[in-house]
């Protein structure tokens, strides 16, 4: 794959998250943004919080390694790796905009706190912004080598992505979990207002 193209396509799948996430934010009142169906389901700012629990760790690593990576030798082509490859299409919606099978979640990426403790507001600000950082991090990216940059799995050293690969992970998970919010605003019993 072109690797101009897929910094390409990642731009865009992020700037449809932030308007995702506007959308979502400025469309739901509050009584809707934290209703839960069960307990052990999250709220519409939960799954917004969980993103950002992921980009907390994502964002300033993949920062560390473009800032570090030499500019020069640039491949024009990339090719994905094969267990990024594979986990960034596992974390995918399929194209009929459903989840693909459910995924049990690590506890260290579990919202912080409980529901009610958090401010729908901040959550979204902070949201949108890691999304305006990964942005600005796919356009440094032009001028680094997207094989050779690696960047360390936020479950530790086990997994390491190549840089392309860690984009379309991350926004594959952040596409996931703004579906299943969205997924809730149509459950039996959701708030009317």
């Amino acid at each position: 794959m072109n690797a101009s193209q897929l910094l390409k396509e990642e731009a865009h799948r992020a700037k449809a998250i932030v308007n995702e996430l506007k959308r979502l934010h400025t469309d739901l009142s509050q009584d809707q943004l934290y209703w839960k169906p069960n307990q052990n389901t999250w709220s519409v700012v939960e799954c917004v919080e969980h993103i950002n629990t992921a980009c907390r760790h994502y964002i300033p690593e993949m920062t560390r390694k473009i800032q570090s990576a030499p500019t020069n030798n640039v491949e024009k082509e990339f090719q994905s790796g094969l267990l990024g490859n594979y986990l960034a299409n596992m974390m995918a919606p399929k194209s009929n905009g459903q989840i693909k099978g459910k995924m049990k979640t690590l506890g260290k990426f579990e919202p912080r706190t409980k529901t009610i403790d958090l401010d729908a507001r901040l959550v979204f600000d902070e949201c949108i912004d890691h999304h305006k950082k990964l942005l600005t991090l796919i356009e440094k990216a032009t001028h680094v080598d997207l094989n050779k940059v690696r960047v360390t799995s936020a479950i530790g050293a086990i997994i390491r992505f190549k840089l392309g690969d860690c984009f379309r992970f991350n926004t594959s998970h952040h596409e996931r979990h703004l579906l299943q919010a969205r997924n809730l605003t149509k459950a039996r019993g959701f708030p009317a207002h």
